[in-house]
């Protein structure tokens, strides 16, 4: 797992800026998430949480808990036929279908 300096340098490298935004560079010389935007933040906290091997163990194991990560959300589908993603709860029907419940109860395929 890359530390918070590292991940941000990787990302502005991977978006392919010329010269570094005041704002990562600020986050990047204080070392503190808090000092990115919020939508920066909320990725390097899908990171974190990616990439913890304790969080990743417990949300590999309760699949009634938001995934997070795509990869994780695979696994568990293929591990217990069902898994939560981005707040909706998909199964895995008889015949290898994927869906998810309606409000009014009924499959909804995908």
């Amino acid at each position: 797992m890359l530390n918070f300096r590292d991940w941000l340098q990787q990302r502005w490298e991977k978006i392919g800026y010329e010269e570094c935004p005041e704002h990562l560079l600020k986050a990047f010389d204080s070392g503190e998430p808090g000092d990115l935007p919020i939508g920066i933040i909320g990725e390097w906290n899908t990171y974190r949480r990616g990439n913890d091997p304790v969080e990743r163990e417990r949300r590999l194991n309760d699949p009634s808990l938001n995934a997070e990560v795509w990869e994780i959300h695979i696994e568990r589908l293929q591990r217990f036929r069902c898994s939560r993603w981005q707040g909706r709860m998909y199964h895995v029907g008889e015949n290898g279908g994927l869906y998810y419940l309606s409000n009014s109860g009924n499959r909804v395929y995908v």
